[in-house]
């Protein structure tokens, strides 16, 4: 879901400097930091991380990059938006036989989301559980999502997520469950209260894969409490992840208290060729824990080779002193012709053995390309997204009869890109159902430089087991020339910033007039535009007469409007 433009990404630098923001490699907004130091943004956004790149130019050629984070909760709806959602089904515990949820979301503001529900659980012994909820979720400020929630006779919960950057993020939750509750489902059994802090940071931001993770839990039960830790860092060296830990628990049951210490690693090794045709197709994976780094508690060793795209065979064993002997498991997994089928075979401590044998695929009509889709993915957790891209010769945004399709040309779907066929058709499965996902063309990979896409972008949310079409015209773009000049003859006419604003759509293009009065733009669109001085970017200035007002008409090979003139003076003294 695409949510509306939000001016909250703010910031401060020295007067003079220049700030761009990017986000997945495009630039979506600009601004001039002003005199006082500041500058802000208007930014579409999207539920979920939102991260943005800024790269800011000084006056000197300095440069500066930094990034942060939007977070906009799941729950978090656009002001006045309404959702609800009903389902029903059998248990798969044997706590109850069947379950039913009632549940509805209303965006009351742009940054505050009230929601209700109802769930009943029906059980064959004992009696049925009824649990009406009610929540509220907020983002009082970019970085910061708040969320407080009751469940009758369940719990009520407290959560708040803290996320400056992508490159740091501190999570609370706080649970307090109801007592009295006979088997109890929505708690487990015997638990007060509980209370969670996680956090993340990547001392480093261009390296990916060397960052701490921490995790904190207290627990109140009946029979006591439970405090428990961990801390790890998470580095890589070429194709080999390296992961050491360190973990603690505190129990104080019936006033007698026992601390324990562990220890341990994780290692990850991909397949490395210089090992060899044998070993350099093996994927590795071990993990060891020792209590007060003296005695080894537990032990997970497992080894995974590909013979051929689709087809994988996995084999490990694990031991740990909470269990008797060592277990060991294999497994075959295929997922050739579109459907995944598995068998893996498991043997206990104690010699007991099971097997298990899965299946599942599913086909989605794609009505472009008038074929199925065949996934291995159960469809109804996925969505896709197919259409043209064409060049759209009368800029209607429709693709009519001989407009014809755009080959090899990139689509940007949320992180994943795909590139047009020789008819100018793509196609992308994997898309969250019912989730925003934005498309976009990527003007760069077009054949032409005077194409550009009629939309910057467009937001959609599919629906699960089905492609959503979604057509992307392409069209010739005009080319803008003209001059600015000084009515007194008191100001220099170069270099003055120039603002071009399309009337339809309210885009704006900020430019700027050469040392000798003259400016040039292209890549303009069809549309009505309006040109004028930029007054928010310039003291000192002002102009003269009316701004310029044009049409740029779709025409093949593009057009050009030229002797635009604007005319300016200083601005008189107070």
């Amino acid at each position: 879901m695409r949510l509306p433009p939000d001016p909250d990404y703010r910031g401060s630098l020295a007067p003079g400097w220049e700030v761009e923001a990017y986000r997945s490699g495009e630039l979506v907004a600009f601004d001039t930091v002003s005199a006082g130091g500041d500058f802000s943004f208007n930014l579409p956004v999207e539920r979920g991380q939102n991260a943005v790149d800024f790269v800011a130019y000084g006056p000197f050629g300095e440069v500066h990059r930094f990034n942060r984070t939007y977070q906009i909760g799941q729950t978090i709806l656009p002001r006045k938006h309404f959702e609800y959602g009903v389902s029903a089904g059998a248990c798969n515990s044997t706590q109850c036989q069947g379950a039913l949820n009632m549940d509805a979301r209303y965006g009351l503001t742009r940054r505050i989301t009230l929601g209700a529900g109802y769930d009943r659980y029906w059980r064959a012994s004992g009696s049925d559980l009824d649990h009406p909820y009610a929540r509220i979720g907020g983002s009082p400020i970019n970085a910061l999502t708040l969320e407080l929630g009751a469940v009758y006779q369940g719990f009520t919960r407290m959560a708040a997520r803290v996320e400056p950057s992508i490159n740091a993020r501190l999570m609370v939750e706080h649970l307090d469950y109801t007592d009295g509750v006979t088997d109890p489902i929505l708690a487990p059994a015997g638990m007060r209260s509980r209370t969670s802090v996680s956090a993340f940071y990547r001392p480093i931001q261009w390296s990916r894969y060397l960052f701490f993770d921490a995790r904190a839990d207290r627990l109140d039960q009946a029979q006591g409490r439970t405090s428990r830790g961990r801390l790890a860092l998470s580095a890589a060296v070429r194709n080999v992840t390296v992961s050491p830990f360190v973990r603690v628990q505190h129990e104080d049951r019936s006033g007698i208290e026992n601390t324990r210490t562990f220890g341990g690693i994780e290692v990850t090794a991909l397949p490395q060729r210089a090992l060899g045709q044998v070993l350099g197709s093996l994927t590795f994976r071990a993990a060891l824990q020792a209590e007060n780094l003296s005695r080894v508690t537990q032990v997970d060793v497992s080894l995974f080779k590909s013979f051929r795209p689709g087809i994988r065979i996995e084999a490990g064993a694990a031991w740990s002193e909470a269990f008797p002997g060592t277990a060991f498991r294999v497994a075959v997994t295929s997922t050739v012709g579109g459907v995944f089928a598995s068998l893996t075979s498991l043997v206990s401590g104690d010699g007991r053995s099971e097997s298990f044998a899965q299946l599942q695929g599913s086909a989605a009509w794609n009505p472009v390309t008038r074929s199925f889709r065949l996934s291995p993915v159960g469809s109804f957790r996925q969505s896709g997204i197919t259409g043209e891209v064409f060049l759209d010769d009368n800029a209607n945004g429709v693709c009519d009869p001989g407009e014809a399709g755009v080959p090899s040309a990139r689509v940007i779907i949320g992180y994943n890109v795909v590139r047009t066929d020789e008819a100018g058709r793509y196609q992308a499965w994997e898309a969250s159902p019912f989730e925003a996902a934005v498309v976009a063309v990527d003007s760069l990979s077009l054949e032409n430089p005077l194409w550009v896409p009629l939309y910057r972008s467009i937001s959609v949310a599919p629906g699960p087991n089905a492609f959503m079409t979604v057509d992307l015209p392409v069209v010739e773009s005009a080319v803008i020339e003209g001059r600015v000049v000084s009515a007194d003859g008191l100001v220099r006419t170069g270099h003055i910033p120039l603002l071009l604003i399309n009337r339809q759509t309210g885009d704006e293009t900020r430019l700027a007039s050469f040392s000798d009065g003259e400016f040039y733009q292209m890549g303009i669109r069809p549309g009505e535009y309006e040109l004028r001085v930029d007054d928010l970017r310039l003291s000192g200035v002002e102009a003269v007469g009316p701004v310029i007002r044009f049409t740029v008409g779709p025409r093949p090979g593009g057009t050009t409007v030229a002797d635009l003139e604007l005319h300016i003076r200083a601005t008189p003294s107070p």
